[in-house]
């Protein structure tokens, strides 16, 4: 499960040089992360179990700048899961061009007392979920182990 959105960098988001501001990432990344959720039915199903996500890590870098009037794509997938977290990876293109490649960590939590969800306890929304079922057994693992790495060097 990957989403893909696409984004007209619009003059508030630049500096007085018409460079996109890093803290714009940030903001354009979680409406694609918004996104991904509502595309796979995460977020009314979080709601009626009453599950909350909450990030605690982010690990970003910038290898670009996007300016002024630049169509960016935003593309979001889960990169690796854990016992407890998800973790997304985000990259953000110009056409061909790499500009930008995050990875997101989040938790989920029960709403009525903040203790922390078991990411196998929400299988059914994870891609290839026998790996998921895998994980009862096994501390993490990668669900795009090919991915891993990549933009790092």
């Amino acid at each position: 499960m990957k989403t893909e959105i696409d984004r007209r960098i619009m003059n508030y988001q630049t500096d007085s040089f018409g460079i996109v501001h890093h803290a714009r990432y940030l903001e354009l990344m979680e409406e694609a992360r918004l996104s991904y959720f509502y595309e796979n039915d995460l977020v009314e199903w979080l709601h009626q179990k009453g599950i909350f996500h909450v990030i605690v890590n982010i690990n970003i870098n910038y290898m670009d700048s996007a300016r002024f009037g630049d169509l960016i794509t935003i593309k979001t997938e889960v990169f690796r899961v854990t016992e407890k977290s998800v973790i997304f990876r985000q990259t953000v293109f110009r056409d061909e061009s790499i500009l930008v490649i995050a990875e997101i960590t989040n938790v989920f939590m029960n709403k009525a007392d903040h203790g922390t969800i078991t990411v196998v306890d929400m299988a059914e929304f994870w891609e290839d979920v026998e790996k998921l079922q895998m994980l009862r057994s096994k501390n993490s693992f990668s669900l795009v182990a090919s991915n891993m790495g990549k933009g790092n060097e």
